[in-house]
């Protein structure tokens, strides 16, 4: 079907194809949102709403039309847009997955969560590595020194070693530091990557 123009008038100009994609984008959510909120979709409910379908079809002959209409009056970047206005109309005109949002906000709200706690983790774990190694009880420490004078030790060559009353304590918690530090050495890379793993599963939902 033609559709009949004043050629007189101006053209709307457009920078690029990915401006008026834009567009067709948002009016299509715009649409979307308003008939999610005026007929919600049941998803609790597997049978399928024949009355909904119908609306949902009419609009998107309704989006199709409206940019098919738009074709003769748009130049992009100095082109007439008869044959770039939409690269992919099928994508465009998608439903909204209400699922896959509420999905994706989830996995956004754990990312951001992680990274928190890990910001967190990073500057914590050294402080509180110094404060342990530096918080052994030092004045509590105490050397039991022989009854003997220390010369007389060293002429019979027998020295005695002094005690440490927590000896053994101390060793197995400075044995339990590094045991973690040598897990977080490990863990944090490999949380690190998931991250960045994750950050760019939701550029790619953004981007597309």
């Amino acid at each position: 079907m033609s559709f009949e123009y004043d050629k007189s008038l101006s053209k709307i100009s457009l920078d690029s194809a990915a401006d008026l994609k834009y567009l067709s984008v948002n009016f299509t959510k715009t649409i979307e949102e308003k008939l999610q909120k005026h007929m919600p979709k049941n998803v609790s409910n597997n049978s399928k709403d024949i009355l909904r379908e119908k609306v949902e079809n009419l609009l998107e002959n309704f989006i199709t039309r409206t940019f098919e209409l738009a074709k003769p009056n748009i130049i992009i970047n100095g082109i007439e847009a008869q044959e770039t206005i939409i690269d992919d109309s099928s994508t465009i005109l998608e439903p909204f997955n209400y699922d896959l949002n509420n999905k994706l906000q989830s996995l956004h709200n754990e990312i951001e969560e992680t990274i928190l706690k890990t910001t967190q983790l990073r500057r914590e774990i050294p402080r509180k590595i110094f404060e342990y190694k530096n918080s052994q009880d030092i004045t509590e420490i105490k050397i039991k020194f022989p009854e003997e004078p220390l010369m007389k030790s060293i002429k019979t060559e027998h020295i005695i070693e002094p005690e440490l009353q927590r000896g053994d304590e101390i060793r197995q918690e400075y044995s339990n530091a590094i045991s973690v530090m040598k897990q977080l050495k490990t863990s944090i890379p490999t949380t690190c990557a998931k991250l960045e793993k994750s950050v760019e599963i939701i550029k790619h939902f953004y981007e597309n």
